[in-house]
């Protein structure tokens, strides 16, 4: 499926491809491999899915914490890319004061950020696709 959608993915047709790959990987895979089909559909969906895609993806991402969703790695480049997006100052702030309450907090605020910069770069993927579409030339024959 990886290698069938790498190549035709990116066109309108191919939806019922990402359907059972999607079906596929969600009965045999794990949250993470579902999760990563989530972010391929998003960033090339082509059949007008899309926001219905972007629902799934982000009732996916409620069903399931950040480590279930997301390699050790890429949950670090997550929060790397997070803190480069805030101020630095207000991220430390916002960890010094969870810190201060209670020492639990500071792992579910790092999964928060986590989940919110995964869902950012997914939206942020969906949206890009849906500007390449209206900037798209209309050929009249």
């Amino acid at each position: 499926y990886k290698k069938a959608t790498g190549r035709v993915g990116h066109d309108a047709a191919a939806a019922g491809l990402w359907d059972a790959f999607m079906e596929f990987e969600a009965d045999r895979g794990t949250p993470e491999t579902v999760c990563d089909v989530f972010k391929c559909m998003l960033g090339v969906d082509a059949s007008g899915r899309t926001d219905e895609l972007w629902r799934r993806f982000k009732h996916l991402s409620k069903s399931y914490q950040t480590p279930e969703l997301v390699s050790e790695e890429d949950r670090k480049a997550l929060e790397a890319r997070w803190k480069a997006q805030k101020k630095e100052g207000d991220a430390n702030a916002e960890l010094d004061a969870l810190a201060n309450s209670r020492v639990a907090g500071m792992k579910e605020l790092e999964l928060q950020r986590q989940m919110e910069q995964l869902l950012l770069e997914c939206e942020q993927a969906k949206n890009d696709l849906v500007q390449n579409r209206l900037q798209r030339p209309h050929y009249e024959g």
